[in-house]
């Protein structure tokens, strides 16, 4: 079965977070517009490794000093790849390769990671924020 993205005229949809939420594979491509302004941790879990899903999620407000925000993989899978750290100093880079990887405490409007799966795990072929990155659960 084939679902496609519910965009129109290059207009993508988006979903707003606040809160812990489990995307769904027919969200797939919409960007997801994450809202951490408040405080408390949260997830976003991301849905069953398929193939070809994608998801573009960034915060659109600055996340409170005591709020972190997790992408979760589920278990048997991981997101991969370079995360990028820039600050007025410069910038910096990890590689990482955890089943979780969020954005910390008091991360920036306009931080994003940007998803997308080959089937078993989920590669990062975008991720930027102002302050550290989180690799495990909460701190």
């Amino acid at each position: 079965m084939t679902y496609l993205n519910k965009s129109f005229n290059d207009i993508v949809n988006t979903k707003s977070v606040t809160g812990d939420v489990t995307l769904d594979r027919i969200e797939s491509g919409q960007a997801i517009l994450v809202d951490g302004s408040s405080a408390g941790n949260f997830t976003i879990t991301l849905p069953t490794a398929e193939a070809g899903l994608y998801y573009p999620i960034v915060l659109v407000a600055d996340s409170h000093a005591n709020t972190e925000i997790l992408l979760d993989a589920g278990s048997g899978s991981t997101i991969n790849g370079y995360v990028v750290v820039a600050t007025s100093m410069g910038t910096t880079g990890t590689a990482v390769s955890n089943q979780k990887v969020g954005f910390g405490d008091a991360s920036k409007d306009g931080s994003a990671m940007h998803l997308i799966c080959d089937g078993t795990n989920w590669f990062l072929n975008y991720a930027i924020s102002g302050v550290n990155f989180i690799t495990s659960d909460f701190s």
